[in-house]
């Protein structure tokens, strides 16, 4: 489906079932293995995930490249020490956040041009993680968690970086609804599959667990138990 190499938005909601949380890092572990760069934002839930996978792996093997790119908002506490902020990009120290982010975030949001302050901010920084710090290098796919409002649009800071995708042509698949392009639904069926993760994929997850806080140890129990991924 997708060349080595490729590059892949990997964000969602921060309140996301465990099985799914678990299944978004063996998404990145599995992406990093293959020489996937991730485009995220470090916010809780979805966005962890994605980058745990990718430590996971980069934890095994540190000689290789770090393949992230993470979008950032830095003027609000953060405290899981236990992600690495080697990849950390400023969301509003890129060229383009103010001449572009800014502009085609309002385009995008329902609330339009009355979007303003960090909630701006944050939104515009949505943008980067579809096409780069430098806002003209699309990423190649798109996979995502966010729910649908009762007419069926996407909610949360999560519809920005959907929609841009959708937008521009990126190859995209919500994980809680099971919609969008076929070859990323299989890739991602393909990479979170636990009957055929591998025992280096297994032993990584027991390290994410080690040194995550209270709140990744239960995301992660759980859904491991969800799985069966260790068996009974």
């Amino acid at each position: 489906m997708l060349s080595t190499k490729f590059t892949y938005t990997g964000v969602g909601s921060r309140d996301i079932p465990h099985d799914v949380f678990v299944r978004m890092m063996m998404f990145g572990y599995m992406a990093c293995k293959d020489g996937a760069t991730l485009r995220s934002g470090k916010a809780t839930g979805s966005d962890t995930a994605f980058q745990l996978g990718h430590e996971m792996y980069l934890r095994q093997y540190p000689q290789e490249d770090k393949r992230m790119e993470i979008y950032t908002v830095n003027d609000y506490p953060d405290n899981r020490t236990y992600l690495t902020s080697a990849c950390d990009i400023e969301g509003r120290d890129t060229p383009a956040f103010q001449t572009f982010c800014i502009k085609k975030c309002k385009e995008i949001h329902p609330l339009k041009h009355k979007l303003k302050g960090k909630a701006l901010q944050l939104h515009a920084r949505n943008i980067l993680q579809v096409v780069g710090q430098y806002c003209n290098e699309p990423s190649d796919m798109c996979v995502y968690f966010t729910r649908e409002d009762q007419y069926g649009d996407l909610t949360g800071g999560t519809a920005t970086a959907a929609k841009y995708s959708a937008e521009i042509g990126v190859p995209s698949y919500n994980i809680l609804t099971d919609k969008g392009d076929d070859r990323v639904r299989q890739l991602w069926n393909a990479y979170t599959n636990p009957t055929t993760a591998s025992d280096e994929l297994r032993s990584a997850i027991k390290w994410a667990y080690q040194i995550g806080d209270a709140d990744i140890k239960n995301r992660i129990r759980a859904g491991i138990n969800a799985l069966g991924l260790f068996g009974e």
